[in-house]
């Protein structure tokens, strides 16, 4: 009895131990290691998911998560994390040490959809109740005023100031006045839309790059690439890069003219079709990195063999990318940087039952 006790007493040790070290799954770990024996990025803990109470989720299934980025200043981080459930929900967590740890510290009803910061305001878009919603956010991103707004746009764009763009599937909306009213800019349909200079937009319509010179009422063609491009990003040295499906990295160093590819994923593994490029950030003016989701995982003919996302990273200032990380239970959507540098990756985690908290994945060696 006494050594059956003592078995008892260990074992609460040991589980004790683990539950407080972040970077140890929470199931099972003879299948699944959270670094996937890739020592240059780690995975961060950010909360247990719940239950799915969804009629289609299969009893024992963890209902499906997916990050936000709100807020990021300094060392300051805060997530929003969508919780898929029949009232789904979304709870706000932040990191005041770059990503290393978090704090959860609120929460909302609906999921967010899209978000952007000008200086210590944040804005958002949220899902509630059948409709969408504009919010302004305060204290890093934490809590948040929600009002209407007509339509059902999932992406932000501010052009300057208060005069910031809405767009998703029904069009492009304006606001002037930080979005206190809203009008009708246009019913083209964007993927993405960034500033182009102090005048003009450019936006990715299908597979056309257009520009913009009256804040998105009208659209001309500038070029039109292949690959389903998917986001849009000016480098630091003024270059253009373009981020598609395929797992396909597009650049212009004439302003969007013409582009080149200098990176294809389907090289590597060529059943990454379906592969998405949904993220580019830079760091400095040579390194910076892209996040891809691949649905459904991809075959990598290897022992890592259902590649769910990856991480893409350059250190010529873009002119070259190479694969620098791969996840079988991430599919990444968003990418930011903090002090450091920290690099922090976020993305919607898989409805599995062996890993059921939600992560980010983070590098404080530039992916080395």
């Amino acid at each position: 009895m006494k050594t059956y006790k003592l078995l008892i007493l260990i074992l609460m040790a040991s589980i004790a131990i683990v539950a407080c070290n972040p970077d140890d799954p929470l199931g099972p770990t003879t299948n699944v290691r959270l670094d996937e024996n890739q020592s240059n990025w780690s995975k961060r803990f950010i909360l247990q998911r719940p239950y799915s109470n969804l009629p289609s989720s299969l009893n024992g299934m963890f209902a499906k998560a997916e990050i936000k980025i709100l807020y990021n200043s300094g060392d300051t981080v805060t997530l929003g994390v969508n919780l898929h459930q029949n009232t789904p929900y979304s709870v706000i967590v932040s990191s005041y040490n770059s990503g290393m740890s978090w704090l959860q510290s609120s929460s909302i009803n609906g999921m967010f959809l899209s978000h952007i910061q000008d200086g210590e305001m944040c804005y958002g878009l949220r899902y509630y109740l059948g409709e969408t919603q504009w919010g302004d956010g305060y204290q890093y991103g934490r809590n948040w005023d929600w009002h209407n707004i007509a339509g059902n746009p999932d992406k932000l764009h501010q052009i300057s100031g208060d005069t910031i763009l809405a767009y998703g599937s029904d069009g492009i909306r304006r606001t002037i006045d930080g979005g206190t009213t809203w009008t009708i800019a246009s019913t083209s349909v964007s993927a993405c839309i960034a500033n182009y200079n102090d005048s003009t937009l450019i936006g990715i319509f299908g597979n056309d790059i257009m520009l913009s010179s009256n804040q998105g009422s009208s659209w001309t063609l500038l070029s039109t690439v292949a690959n389903n491009p998917q986001t849009i990003l000016q480098s630091p040295n003024g270059d253009w890069l373009l981020g598609c499906s395929s797992g396909s990295m597009l650049r212009s160093t004439d302003s969007g003219l013409n582009w080149s590819q200098v990176f294809l994923l389907t090289q590597l593994y060529s059943n990454a079709i379906s592969a998405s490029i949904k993220k580019i950030h830079f760091l400095d003016s040579q390194n910076g990195f892209a996040v891809l989701s691949c649905s459904p995982a991809v075959n990598c003919g290897d022992a890592f063999d259902a590649m769910t996302g990856c991480i893409l990273r350059t250190s010529d200032a873009g002119n070259t990318w190479g694969l620098n990380y791969r996840t079988e239970f991430i599919s990444y959507t968003d990418l930011t940087s903090s002090n450091g540098p920290h690099v922090i990756a976020t993305g919607i985690q898989a409805e599995d039952n062996v890993l059921t908290g939600v992560y980010i994945t983070l590098t404080t060696s530039l992916g080395n």
